[in-house]
């Protein structure tokens, strides 16, 4: 039984050293520089669209090369909005956008092209606590029993 076990062990070592010394679809440097571009556009299109934030701050973002044509970008960033009802507040924003790579290019740098970035999941945190009080009216829908 030992031997059996040490020889699932020699296989799972072996398949997880290829797997690290595999060649990437794509270099670092290139991750980066969409990385880059990407943070730049969403930034010039948030301040088009609302003037009035404060403190853009992308929390992570991170590219994936789904195969040699393909990066997914998924990012998580942040925002200060300082003309809420309640006061200044943090929001919260994720979001992804599914890059093709364009082959019309005749440089050696891969160039890619998205359609849409999609943002989804956001919430939101207030500077000061937000007090909540009940109506105190007797009228109320439900009743504690």
């Amino acid at each position: 039984m030992k031997f059996f076990s040490v020889f699932i062990f020699a296989i799972a070592l072996v398949i997880t050293w290829n797997l690290s010394r595999q060649e990437k679809t794509y270099a670092e440097q290139v991750h980066f520089s969409v990385q880059q571009q990407l943070k730049a556009i969403l930034a010039e299109s948030i301040q088009e669209q609302l003037p009035t934030v404060t403190e853009l701050r992308f929390e992570r973002f991170w590219t994936q090369a789904l195969g040699e044509d393909q990066i997914l970008a998924q990012f998580t960033y942040s925002l200060v909005d300082p003309a809420g009802a309640t006061g200044p507040a943090r929001l919260y924003f994720e979001g992804e956008s599914l890059l093709y790579r364009d082959h019309s290019g005749a440089g050696d740098a891969p160039v890619f092209s998205f359609e849409n970035i999609s943002v989804s999941n956001s919430h939101i945190e207030f500077s000061e606590p937000l007090k909540v009080f009940s109506s105190g009216s007797e009228d109320s829908s439900w009743t504690e029993e």
